[in-house]
């Protein structure tokens, strides 16, 4: 019974406090967040009861202020941007991943990026020079010499690229190289080996041109970039070093022509002007951009000095004669493809993975073909690009080597530091300076009190 009892006095308790909760929420009525300039809460129903004395008739309420949107306002779902501010943010995140070279964006009206650069490649190359004739395969009468030539070359380099107008980009730059070539050489006429060592630095060949986007990307679409530019024979050519050794002298024999070879030092030019045409793409899958680029370089025919060895017999021996002669050189054609992809690892970090291929057809000299002028360079590279501040971001770019005529390992490492206006800045400062040096000198505070 006494449980019976409790239980019956929970319930009359349970039930109590149940209508009492219900009838407060039923007595005090909802609120709601306003604005300060909106209209006070309307009365609770208890303060409308009691009696008021008319009041006199006031003004209408102000319209809204200029701030206050007169029409209505669609909100946008959470993490959502406008067309305009999504193309904002895309550009501003692709431009430190992938640059113009690589068929990047170009750059806005007056706006300057400096691009001092520093590479570094290796390079061995194994060949055998035969001395005499052969009577049978593999029965040769004469010396025989091997020689591995091994080549470092260490090149810093400035450039910039500018932007004329929107769309339209020149670039420049201007390398020096500092080359080291290393020849072993094992020979019959010799015991042992002969290791030589030979340094030439020097201003390599200018390139400039100008780059212009004509298709932007949108939907499926890519950014495209067209570049035409020109190589300058400004480095030391081969050609010139045939001059140094043909105004030696006769040579003794092959030995001896090596050893003028090496005392010359390497070449670090073409000696020959170079046509480019160029066109890039660049399309954004995120968080990866895909670039490609496909050109073609012609050189023009020309006539340069090149060197011949005629063999005159002196007494019971031969005597090697270097000449200089002219000859014509035909046009030089090469093509070349490039094609990688750079993944944004966050805002400031990506990598990129890049593969590129240039193929030169065979040239002619006098209108015979020259045997083994064709060259095959492969190279597979990768990278990873460091935005250091807005303005200055770090790129790095290791490749390797895969086809003989290709460097073994080759490293990249390009600063580029980006100069918004300053073509205006240049303009409004010798503005300053010309309007401060010819206005007249302010009285002192000294002077105007007295």
């Amino acid at each position: 019974m006494e449980s019976e009892d409790w239980h019956s006095v929970r319930l009359e308790a349970t039930s109590f406090v149940s209508s009492l909760v219900l009838s407060i929420l039923l007595l005090i009525p909802p609120t709601f967040a306003q604005s300060p300039d909106s209209n006070p809460t309307p009365p609770s129903p208890e303060a409308s009861t009691s009696p008021v004395s008319p009041k006199p008739p006031t003004e209408p309420p102000p319209s809204p202020t200029p701030t206050t949107p007169a029409l209505p306002i669609i909100e946008e779902p959470a993490g959502s941007t406008s067309a305009s501010e999504e193309e904002d943010e895309r550009e501003v995140t692709r431009i430190p991943l992938v640059g113009v070279q690589q068929g990047g964006i170009l750059l806005q009206r007056d706006q300057l990026v400096l691009e001092p650069s520093v590479a570094y490649s290796f390079s061995t190359n194994t060949r055998l020079i035969v001395s005499g004739f052969s009577v049978l395969p593999l029965i040769v009468l004469g010396n025989l010499e091997s020689e591995k030539v091994t080549t470092q070359t260490f090149t810093p380099s400035i450039g910039f690229r500018y932007g004329l107008y929107r769309g339209l980009q020149f670039d420049f730059r201007l390398p020096y190289l500092l080359q080291t070539v290393n020849r072993l050489r094992v020979s019959t006429e010799t015991a042992g080996q002969v290791e030589e060592n030979s340094e030439e630095f020097g201003i390599g060949d200018i390139t400039f041109g100008l780059s212009y986007q004509f298709l932007y990307e949108k939907d499926w679409y890519p950014d495209m970039v067209f570049r035409v530019g020109a190589t300058a024979p400004t480095g030391r050519s081969q050609f010139e070093i045939f001059e140094n050794i043909a105004a030696g002298g006769p040579i003794a024999n092959v030995e001896e022509f090596l050893n003028r070879l090496n005392d010359e030092g390497a070449a670090l030019g073409t000696g020959r002007w170079f046509i480019d045409a160029a066109i890039s793409g660049v399309k954004a899958l995120d968080p990866a951009i895909l670039f490609g680029t496909v050109g073609y370089s012609y050189a023009p025919p020309v006539s340069e000095t090149l060197i011949r060895i005629t063999a005159n017999p002196v007494g019971s021996g031969v005597a090697l004669v270097p000449e200089p002669i002219q000859a014509s050189l035909g046009p030089v054609n090469q093509i070349s493809q490039s094609l990688g992809m750079a993944i944004s690892l966050n805002n400031r970090v990506s990598m990129n993975f890049s593969f590129s291929n240039l193929v030169r057809f065979a040239t002619k000299v006098d209108g015979q073909p020259v045997p083994d002028s064709s060259i095959h360079v492969s190279n597979l590279g990768l990278g990873f690009n460091i935005a250091l501040s807005p303005q200055i971001t770090t790129n790095v770019l290791g490749t390797i080597g895969l086809t003989p005529d290709a460097p073994d390992v080759t490293f990249t490492f390009t600063t580029p530091i980006s100069i918004s206006s300053p073509l205006a800045r240049s303009i409004d400062w010798v503005t300053e300076l010309f309007s401060g040096s010819t206005s007249l000198p302010q009285p002192s505070q000294g002077l105007e009190a007295s």
